[in-house]
């Protein structure tokens, strides 16, 4: 077995940072893998799979500046009970692939699951990064590919929900390869980061006195282990909140081959993708996705208004973050940059960390 590392979830977890072992991952490599098509997943199918509670811990994000970052994480133990769950009360789903997530051997199985149930500990750098830099979401158009446990959403979603409403429309579009990733993770913490935030406190004050039966809710703390009862109310307030913000969510899942600029309203003012550059075979198909849906600098200049206060350059993100090199499976940072400036594309590594494992976060721009 070959070590691919790492992540963050818990030890208590007892998932293998792993994918298979060399001679393995070659005859995946020479077999033609079937990639998903491109899916848009409803935010109200997501929305009606959630399950009835919903247990989460702190994610606990050092930054480079000193302190921390803490956002509310879905336990993973309690999304395989409800992966679990929904396929014993579902004799349609016997012999679904979901199912096979839990039991295989690898955390990444090619044309089948890409490693979205785990959070990556690059997903936390671009969390640093974007703390550190402070760059405005209000109003603007947000891309996450790869999202898995898309924890530089739920940090960008618990900024927005933070202040008041603004009256700009502002899109958040998540994107990964497995549909069910969104049922399980994805939602559960975009929701998670509305109930920390102030937005969520009408739909509290409103709850505070539950009946005998009900559960009582836990306060809008991030920082300790809690159970949150998602019952009507809750999806509803949660809805009505992303209304009052113009806050639009989508999710998009299937191959970055795929992928429907088109359908999902075009370019987008800020890109962001952790750890998707680990196989050298996808990353042709990833470079190719991050040029579609990014702006060219040239054309930054006539689509910003000059009221905006800002040179055009620094109003739009493309940021990479990855580990410099992937050990068994052979992706890193060289062959992207290379892969890149192909491209005609530049690339800038503006955050670092040498100590341990390598890791960059790079920001991409296109001619």
């Amino acid at each position: 077995m070959v070590v691919f590392d790492f992540d963050i979830d818990d030890p208590a977890d007892d998932l293998e940072i792993s994918v298979s072992d060399p001679a393995s991952q070659a005859a995946v490599n020479d077999t033609a893998i079937n990639q998903d098509p491109f899916t848009e997943v409803s935010l109200q199918h997501l929305v009606d799979c959630l399950p009835s509670l919903i247990s989460c811990s702190p994610l606990s994000i050092p930054l480079s500046s000193g302190g921390e970052v803490t956002l509310a994480r879905r336990d993973l133990f309690d999304a395989r009970f409800q992966l679990i769950n929904d396929e014993v009360n579902d004799e349609q789903k016997d012999n679904s692939p979901e199912l096979g997530f839990l039991n295989a051997p690898s955390d990444l199985v090619q044309g089948v699951y890409e490693g979205g149930l785990k959070t990556w500990e690059c997903s936390l750098d671009i969390v640093d990064y974007l703390h550190a830099e402070n760059p405005v979401f209000e109003g603007r158009r947000v891309f996450e590919a790869g999202c898995g446990t898309a924890v530089p959403s739920v940090y960008i979603l618990q900024n927005l929900f933070s202040g008041l409403p603004h009256g700009k429309e502002t899109h958040l579009h998540l994107q990964d390869y497995n549909a069910i990733v969104f049922e399980l993770l994805t939602l559960p913490n975009l929701i998670l980061a509305w109930y920390m935030s102030p937005a969520s406190k009408a739909y509290r004050d409103a709850a505070a006195h539950p009946s005998p039966d009900e559960t009582p809710l836990p306060p809008a703390d991030a920082s300790i282990r809690a159970e949150i009862p998602i019952t009507l109310e809750l999806k509803t307030a949660f809805l009505s909140s992303l209304e009052a913000y113009g806050i639009r969510l989508r999710f998009f899942s299937g191959s970055w081959s795929s992928f429907d600029l088109h359908q999902s309203g075009g370019t987008y003012d800020i890109v962001l993708t952790s750890e998707t550059i680990y196989r050298t075979d996808s990353v042709g198909s990833l470079i190719d996705l991050l040029q579609s849906v990014s702006p060219t600098v040239d054309s930054l200049t006539s689509r910003l208004s000059i009221s905006d206060g800002e040179n055009s350059s620094q109003s739009y993100l493309c940021l990479v973050a990855a580990k410099i090199f992937y050990f068994g499976v052979g992706g890193g940072v060289t062959n992207f940059v290379e892969a890149v400036e192909e491209k005609e594309g530049r690339v800038e590594t503006v955050w670092e960390q040498k100590v341990g494992v390598g890791r960059r976060i790079m920001r991409i721009q296109w001619s």
